[in-house]
């Protein structure tokens, strides 16, 4: 046992701690790139914030059908575009 009382978590997250960031900074991130005129791509994004295409899909799925964002698929570079943001928004 190591002095946090964990035993063989070499490479694992701990009970109750992510490995990943919070779905709030997630979705920060996203809306950021989105508004900054970048296109998301959900692999790259992935990628970037170290969890599962899935992840980021739903993640968009959020702020298209709970905050209101409104995006495009950009079919060239398999990625979203933001087309209109609401104004209260993250």
């Amino acid at each position: 046992m190591n002095h946090q009382g964990t035993k063989g978590t070499k490479g694992k997250a701990r009970k109750g701690v992510s490995r990943t960031r919070p779905s709030i900074e997630r979705l920060v991130f996203l809306a950021r790139a989105l508004r900054l005129g970048q296109l998301v791509n959900t692999r790259v994004m992935a990628e970037k914030l170290e969890v599962d295409r899935k992840t980021v899909t739903r993640d968009l799925d959020f702020l298209r059908d709970r905050l209101r964002y409104d995006f495009d698929w950009v079919q060239p570079e398999l990625s979203f575009r933001l087309r209109n943001a609401p104004e209260a928004a993250l």
